[in-house]
């Protein structure tokens, strides 16, 4: 997660990015102090800093620093189509609990 981190800095210093997407998906961890000066970077750029972990529901987010977090689920039901559904677990915006969610064709090769 440091050299994530680091690019991430670097992405966002450039100020040509409305959203930079983070993957952590295999390391869901990102130090206090890099949380902090990634938020201050995209809130300065005005741009959006999206950080991608995979944890359970009730485990805890990343910190105190993040602003939104979801659970995303998809579920096979055919060949090639799937039902997603996305739920708001934490918004500090006051909008917890808002839910979305659909049927969507795989592409191809998607097993």
């Amino acid at each position: 997660s440091g050299a994530a981190a680091r690019m991430a800095d670097l992405a966002l210093r450039s100020g040509g990015l409305g959203v930079l997407f983070m993957d952590l998906t295999e390391t869901p961890w990102l130090p206090q102090a890099a949380q902090s000066r990634l938020a201050g970077l995209a809130r300065q750029r005005n741009s959006a800093l999206v950080v991608l972990t995979r944890k359970a529901v009730g485990a805890p987010s990343l910190g105190p620093l993040v602003a939104f977090r979801v659970a995303a689920r998809r579920r096979r039901v055919g060949v090639d189509r799937f039902l997603w559904e996305v739920e708001a677990v934490k918004d500090k915006r006051g909008q917890l609990g808002w839910q979305a969610q659909g049927a969507r064709r795989g592409v191809d090769g998607l097993r």
